[in-house]
C-alpha cells in the first residue's frame, strides 16, 4: 500500500502533527522536530512524546522526523 502524507507543523506541541495529519486523512506526515533554521533543539516532555506515538499508532500513521 501506497503511505501518501504532507508535511505538517508542530504549532503548540509535538503531538499536534499527528492529530492533524489524522484529520486530514494522510496516511504518513513529516515534520520537523525543531526549527529548521536553528541548530538548537527544545528537549520534548515524556508526556507530549506518550501522545505523540499513541495518536500517531491509533490513526496507523508513519511518521518522518525531517531534521536539517
Amino acid at each position: 500500500m501506497i503511505k501518501i502524507g504532507f508535511h505538517v507543523s508542530i504549532a503548540g506541541g509535538i503531538s499536534n502533527a499527528p492529530r492533524y495529519a489524522a484529520q486530514q486523512g494522510y496516511s504518513a506526515f513529516q515534520f520537523f522536530p525543531s526549527s529548521s533554521r536553528s541548530w538548537s533543539t527544545k528537549r520534548v516532555s515524556t508526556t507530549e512524546s506518550t501522545e505523540f506515538s499513541k495518536i500517531s499508532k491509533e490513526a496507523e500513521l508513519i511518521p518522518f522526523a525531517h531534521v536539517p
